[in-house]
């Protein structure tokens, strides 16, 4: 019997001592993180602090991204307007073309079947100059018109690559906060997207 109380109590010490250096390297563990923990709220402060302003930067970069959009969008609809003036006007030196043309003609007929009518020629004369004075008219304003189209052209253009470059920031700076963007980021994207697309195709068609 004593043997075995002897045996027990050999055995609590030890568990005892196993007891006492365990709670020694847990004080140890704690101690270290305790030292740790001042530098781990130091990072999730300056981390909670880069979210945040990744956050304005993705609000302002949307805020960019949409005005770039209304922009180009109004850019696009001068360009449509223009494109139909322009064809008007060439509908309009095309027809002055033609009278000009036919009243050649009819100027030509007459003056082998009219002797001495000199008034009757002078009057065609001036008809004649009428319509060349019109399509000369109509030409200039034709020429006008693709000058304006070009320049329109060009600053669609230029507003194409400021969204490319406002949707390369807004990816980035959402990428940089973890932010995924909501149904009116995706919708305005898109309408741009699509917007970009009918802009390269304008410009493949006209070259």
């Amino acid at each position: 019997m004593k043997l075995v109380l002897e045996n027990d109590l050999r055995e609590t010490r030890q568990k005892l001592k196993n007891t006492a250096e365990w709670a020694a390297t847990l004080e140890k563990d704690s101690d270290a993180l305790k030292e740790q923990v001042p530098a781990l709220e130091q990072q999730l402060q300056a981390a909670q602090e880069q979210t945040t302003t990744a956050q304005g930067e993705a609000e302002a970069a949307m805020e960019q991204l949409q005005a770039v959009s209304e922009h180009a969008a109004t850019a696009q609809e001068q360009v449509s307007a223009l494109e139909q003036q322009l064809q008007a006007a060439q509908e309009q030196a095309t027809s002055a073309q033609g009278e000009a043309e036919a009243a050649q003609e009819q100027l030509a007929a007459l003056q082998q079947q009219v002797e001495g009518g000199a008034s009757s020629q002078e009057i065609l004369q001036g008809e004649l100059d009428k319509a060349r004075e019109e399509l000369a008219a109509a030409k200039e304003k034709a020429v006008a018109m693709e000058q304006e189209l070009g320049s329109s052209r060009d600053e669609v253009i230029g507003l194409t690559g400021q969204v490319a470059a406002a949707l390369e920031t807004l990816s980035r700076v959402c990428a940089l906060a973890g932010v995924k963007g909501d149904a009116d980021t995706v919708a305005v994207v898109g309408r741009i997207e699509d917007l970009m697309g009918e802009v390269q195709a304008a410009r493949e068609a006209q070259s």
